[in-house]
């Protein structure tokens, strides 16, 4: 098993030299499993990162397992930069609390400036609520 941490911030991102050393992404873990499966933990804004080097580096197309921990903003602010999201024949799987679809509706990830979050997921996105 591998893990590699893609942001560790709370609240709000804060890179730069003082954050150089432990990172200045919010929330984003990639975990690995023997079997070649990958899990991410949270979707900070660490996510950017990962889901470019997994858009380089995994084999297409993309398959990925999402666990989001809770809607709170730097948890999944990453999320309208994860490339796999939007790449044709990516499959997401996306678990979170109960309120997840509600909480992507109403939050500012809503309302970015890039393409609206819901409309642009492609097919294989999944997402359940537990």
């Amino acid at each position: 098993m591998h893990v590699r941490f893609w942001g560790t911030r709370g609240s709000i991102a804060a890179p730069g030299p003082s954050t150089a050393r432990f990172g200045g992404n919010t929330s984003c873990v990639e975990v690995r499993a023997s079997d070649g499966t990958v899990i991410i933990l949270d979707c900070g804004t660490g996510a950017r990162e990962l889901g470019m080097h997994l858009a380089q580096t995994m084999p297409q197309p993309i398959r990925l397992h999402l666990f989001i921990g809770h809607t709170h903003w730097d948890h999944i602010q990453g999320f309208p930069f994860f490339v796999p999201a939007f790449l044709p024949g990516s499959e997401l799987n996306i678990y979170a609390p109960i309120g997840f679809q509600r909480a992507k509706i109403t939050s500012p990830t809503a309302i970015h400036p890039r393409p609206a979050v819901i409309p642009s997921f492609q097919p294989g996105v999944r997402a359940s609520e537990r």
